[in-house]
């Protein structure tokens, strides 16, 4: 394991002037941090990112011949991460936002393991039964129930709110 002081020299020896770390919450969320070299003594005193720092300056001996290349290529990373975690995110809020839900609106709905009466019969709905529309085809809607439990059905048998 390296000491502080390993970590300071080899940040002085190979003049690194800022320091970024990346690391993951207890969440999952993928969290940043950067201190300068002057700050990196105070910030290990304390323990802040203390294991991370370790894993850097690991990371530091090995590339301090390949200095410019290594920095192109973690910058590409961070940026992929970005415009994935964004793309994950944009889709989310447009499959919250798409949510298509209905009412039934007959007495009793059978719903059907595939679109069509010659599929098994799954379980039955009663009229006010609220659901929420996965997709259709044709003139059948495959429909969720609040339980999870989920079916096609007629889309005669609803009414889309």
């Amino acid at each position: 394991m390296k000491k502080k002081e390993d970590i300071l020299r080899t940040v002085r020896e190979n003049n690194i002037e800022l320091i970024r770390f990346l690391y993951t919450d207890n969440d999952g969320v993928i969290r940043g941090y950067a201190a300068t070299a002057e700050s990196l003594e105070t910030d290990l005193d304390t323990g802040h990112q203390f294991a991370v720092a370790m894993l850097f300056a690991t990371g530091a001996l090995f590339f301090q011949h390949w200095k410019k290349t290594a920095s192109i290529v973690i910058s590409i990373c961070c940026v992929l991460i970005f415009i994935f975690s964004t793309g994950l995110f944009i889709h989310k809020i447009n499959r919250n936002n798409t949510v298509r839900e209905a009412i039934i609106m007959l007495d009793e709905v059978k719903a059907y393991s595939g679109p069509g009466q010659d599929n098994t019969h799954i379980f039955t709905i009663h009229e006010g039964t609220k659901v929420v529309i996965e997709r259709q085809e044709n003139s059948w809607n495959l429909i969720r129930l609040k339980s999870g439990a989920g079916g096609w059905i007629h889309s005669e048998a609803m009414e889309e709110i």
